[in-house]
């Protein structure tokens, strides 16, 4: 699968994008929005090694086994997703992961008065 490349435009506003996705409906009532929390490792041996870089706070949308990534504005399979980006899942990482439906996502975004993250643990925003 090919990834499409980040542009300057979308880059860093991943909380907005798919917050804003969420509240214009986009992709229907199953569609969940996630805050949740990536892992990632290096790409290649030339790049640096930095603790900071590899964890992460991330917002994407999910709809059955298909994720929407707000930065790279394209769907991906759910595995394929999970390979390419580690999100932290299972119940060790319970807090690292917050699910919003639609009238959730307005909710929160009037009681915070801004796009997230909304996770209760300190992480790194993207």
């Amino acid at each position: 699968m090919k990834i499409k490349k980040v542009t300057k435009r979308r880059a860093g506003r991943c909380y907005q994008l798919a917050g804003r996705a969420m509240l214009d409906g986009k992709f229907g009532a199953k569609a969940r929005l996630v805050h949740g929390v990536l892992c990632r490792v290096p790409l290649n041996d030339t790049e640096p090694f930095r603790l900071s870089k590899l964890v992460h706070g991330h917002a994407w949308i999910e709809r059955g086994d298909e994720i929407w990534d707000p930065v790279h504005d394209q769907w991906f399979p759910a595995d394929v997703y999970r390979d390419l980006f580690w999100p932290l899942e299972g119940p060790l990482f319970a807090r690292a992961r917050r699910r919003f439906t639609k009238l959730a996502t307005a909710k929160k975004l009037i009681a915070e008065n801004y796009w997230g993250s909304w996770l209760n643990i300190d992480v790194p925003g993207h």
